[in-house]
């Protein structure tokens, strides 16, 4: 073919077609292409659905063979997928799941994204999967993400805010005890 490896992009002219016995005849630049219009059957080819980006506020990250970490935020977590497969891309439709805050798969959706606000810190796992038409994909996809804790609920924090209150603690003993010590001894002078 000259121009495109799909028949119908070869035309000679618009009408030169012509439908017989469940037969369909397309004219071409090179001659005429028949299509058995009785052995056309839809799509049973599901590809993979891939993970392509995870935002947590202004950071993005585009890998998901490894796990995806991110400091702690109580912005929107947004996870965006795809499908590669592009024959009757009108029915495809997507169902996600997020392990620990959803409990059943996602509505079947036409939306590549899912998004999620305020997730508490810890370790979590987007499932997604693909539904062409009446049909569960048999393969999911996953991305393992980290949401790390906020510094201020990190052992070396507390242990700093412990000898932090110590230290003011036993500076506010020494006060006292100054204080109490000063006291006695202008009583003691004043008697």
């Amino acid at each position: 073919f000259y121009f495109h490896d799909n028949p119908l992009g070869n035309l000679y002219s618009s009408n030169a077609y012509t439908f017989v016995d469940n037969n369909l005849y397309l004219a071409t630049n090179d001659g005429f292409v028949s299509i058995q219009t009785n052995s056309i059957s839809e799509s049973n080819i599901h590809s993979d659905v891939y993970v392509t980006s995870v935002s947590l506020g202004n950071i993005t990250q585009y890998s998901c063979n490894e796990p995806m970490t991110f400091d702690y935020s109580r912005q929107e977590l947004t996870i965006h997928f795809s499908n590669l497969h592009h024959v009757n891309t009108n029915k495809c439709r997507y169902q996600y799941r997020l392990d620990g805050i959803d409990n059943e798969w996602s509505s079947p959706s036409d939306e590549h994204t899912a998004s999620y606000k305020g997730l508490p810190p810890g370790e979590y796992t987007f499932y997604v999967r693909s539904v062409h038409g009446c049909k569960y994909c048999d393969t999911e996809t996953y991305c393992l993400l980290v949401i790390k804790r906020p510094w201020w609920s990190t052992w070396p924090a507390m242990v700093g805010c412990l000898l932090l209150l110590s230290v003011l603690g036993l500076f506010f003993v020494y006060l006292w005890k100054r204080h109490h010590r000063i006291s006695m001894s202008r009583h003691s002078l004043a008697v």
